[in-house]
């Protein structure tokens, strides 16, 4: 996000925003990843404070079984 972030930047554009979906595989552990986020986006509003806003969200599932559904 920080590349895609400067470049648009040097290029002059309007910033962008980020978002992320996350798959719930039995070794993720969102427990960890969500307790992780308020210093994540602490860490990029310090870096850039008119920077990309960004979106993360847990998905339930894997996606891979979302995509054999659509074929069925």
């Amino acid at each position: 996000m920080d590349i895609v972030d400067r470049k648009r930047h040097e290029l002059g554009y309007n910033p962008m925003q980020f978002q992320c979906f996350l798959n719930d595989l039995p070794w993720n552990d969102f427990n960890i990843v969500f307790k992780a986020l308020p210093e994540f986006y602490k860490k990029r509003v310090e870096k850039d404070p008119k920077g990309s806003p960004s979106f993360i969200v847990g998905v339930p599932g894997s996606f891979y079984g979302r995509l054999s559904q659509i074929e069925a």
